[in-house]
């Protein structure tokens, strides 16, 4: 998880480390809009797995966000257009 301060991604002090967040807590740890994350979801595509909880409810689990995101770790702008 990245580094907050001593707070979590919900902002509660020493809480202990989540693994699983909700739309809204991804979409603040990601860097996207919830409904980018809902256009994903139902698309496909994005290669962001998710958990379905219920018939409504989804949750990501904190690994798979790392994971995601570093399989998209670029080190030059050249070498991103080049991904797209």
């Amino acid at each position: 998880m990245h580094a907050m301060d001593s707070k979590d991604i919900t902002g509660h002090a020493n809480a202990p480390p989540k693994k699983y967040l909700n739309a809204e807590e991804t979409s603040q740890f990601i860097g996207v809009a919830v409904q980018t994350l809902a256009k994903w979801r139902c698309a496909g595509g994005s290669g962001l797995p998710f958990i379905r909880v219920g018939t409504r409810r989804v949750m990501y689990a904190i690994d798979d966000l790392n994971a995601w995101m570093n399989e998209r770790r670029v080190f030059s702008t050249s070498e991103a257009a080049k991904e797209a």
